[in-house]
């Protein structure tokens, strides 16, 4: 399985070239349609066929809303940046 491309954050325009696998579903690499939170402004985007990033769909976002570890993300990610600055 390819590495994610190398592309920007579409909220903040941050250079994204790898992704870590956060939820234990025993998987390495990112695939199409998986959800990523930036670790710079905490903006939730989806790996599109090319693993490059794009901002959710209006289904995805609603799906997002109600994926509690999606939510727990974000907000930890915040925390973190909100303590460093």
């Amino acid at each position: 399985m390819p590495r994610p491309a190398v592309s920007a954050c579409p909220a903040c325009g941050t250079k994204v070239d790898d992704a870590t696998i956060v939820f234990n579903d025993r998987k390495a690499l990112p695939e199409p349609g998986d959800f990523t939170v930036c670790l710079y402004c905490a903006a939730v985007s989806v790996f599109d066929d090319q693993l490059r990033l794009r901002p959710p769909t209006a289904d995805e976002r609603r799906e997002m809303a109600e994926d509690q570890r999606v939510l727990r993300t974000v907000a930890e990610i915040t925390k973190f940046n909100s303590r460093r600055n």
